[in-house]
C-alpha cells in the first residue's frame, strides 16, 4: 500500500519545483500561486497605518511606534515558526535537530536571542505529542508538496500520517502562533466566502482542505480528517483542532479561481 502511495504522489507532484529561498512553485516553468497566497486573497488586508493612527488617535509617532512593534512581533513569530518546523521534521524523522540562532541574530542583531526561550518551551510540547502518537499516527511525509497544474495552485503540507485506528491518511499543519482564535464575529472573509469569519481556525481549515482537495484529486488517494496542531509558547501544552469542513467553500473559491483562468464554460468545471 505504502509503495503505491509514494508512487502515486511521485506522479501527481514530481514535476512542481519549489525554490524554498523565495517559497515559489514552478509547472513547466510557469509559477503556480500559493494556497496561503490563494487563500488570503478573500481575506480583508490589515490596513497598519489607519489602524496604528486610530489606536495611537492621530499621534504619528506614537503609530510608528505600534508599526514597529507589530513588525517585529511579525519577525520574532516567523523565526519561531522556522525554528520550531524544523524541529518537529526532524521528531517525526525520529532524528537530531540542534537549535541555530543564525535566524534571530540576522533579525534581532542588538538584543539577546528572543527565540530561544519560547522554541525551548515548543520542543517540550513536540517532544510529548511524539510520545503520544507513537504507535498511532504513522509518518508518512513531512513538508508535502501538493500542488494542483489545473488550477495552478500549490503549497506544503505538514505532515501526512497513517491513522492505524481509522485506517486513513491525514494531514496535520503545525501552528506556533502567538494567539490562534476559533472564532471573530468582528470580522469575516469576503465575498464569495463572507459567512466565514476572518480567524486563524478558519483561515488554516481553509488552507488544509484545499490540500485535502487537490491531493485527493490528482493522486486518487483519498484524504480522512484533518488537523491543526497548535504548539503555543505561552501555554502548558499543545491544543489539537480537527479542521473545519470547508468542503463547499472550497468548491466555491475554486469554481472562480477556474473562471478566472478561463476554465469554465456554461457553469461547468472541466
Amino acid at each position: 500500500m505504502m509503495q503505491e502511495y509514494f508512487e502515486r504522489v511521485d506522479r501527481a507532484f514530481g514535476s512542481i519545483k519549489v525554490d524554498p529561498k523565495w517559497g515559489t512553485f514552478t509547472y513547466n516553468g510557469i509559477k503556480m500561486m500559493g494556497v496561503t497566497k490563494f487563500v488570503g486573497g478573500f481575506i480583508p488586508k490589515f490596513d497598519e497605518e489607519k489602524v496604528s493612527l486610530a489606536m495611537s488617535k492621530g499621534d504619528k509617532e506614537q503609530a510608528a511606534a505600534l508599526v514597529a512593534e507589530w513588525h517585529r512581533s511579525r519577525d520574532l513569530s516567523n523565526a519561531l515558526g522556522l525554528a520550531a518546523h524544523a524541529y518537529l521534521e526532524g521528531s517525526m524523522a525520529n532524528k537530531f535537530v540542534r537549535y541555530s540562532d543564525a535566524e534571530s541574530k540576522e533579525l534581532f542583531p542588538n538584543e539577546p536571542d528572543p527565540v530561544k526561550e519560547p522554541y525551548s518551551r515548543i520542543v517540550m510540547q513536540v517532544d510529548s505529542f511524539r510520545d503520544e502518537i507513537r504507535g498511532r499516527l504513522i509518518p508518512v511525509g513531512s513538508e508535502v508538496v501538493i500542488g494542483s497544474p489545473k488550477y495552478m495552485i500549490c503549497g506544503i503540507a505538514d505532515q501526512i500520517f497513517w491513522n492505524v485506528k481509522a485506517q486513513e491518511f491525514q494531514i496535520w499543519d503545525w501552528k506556533t502562533n502567538a494567539k490562534f482564535r476559533l472564532n471573530n464575529d468582528k470580522g469575516h472573509f469576503m465575498d464569495p466566502i463572507s459567512h466565514l469569519e476572518d480567524c486563524e481556525y478558519h483561515k488554516y481549515s481553509m488552507q488544509i482542505a484545499l490540500y485535502k482537495r487537490i491531493f485527493a484529486e490528482e493522486t486518487g488517494i483519498p484524504i480522512g480528517q484533518c488537523y491543526l496542531c497548535w504548539f503555543s509558547s505561552s501555554a502548558p501544552t499543545k491544543h489539537m483542532f480537527p479542521i473545519r469542513n470547508c468542503d463547499a467553500e472550497v468548491d466555491i473559491i475554486l469554481k472562480r479561481r477556474a473562471q478566472s483562468m478561463g476554465l469554465v464554460d456554461q457553469g461547468s468545471v472541466f
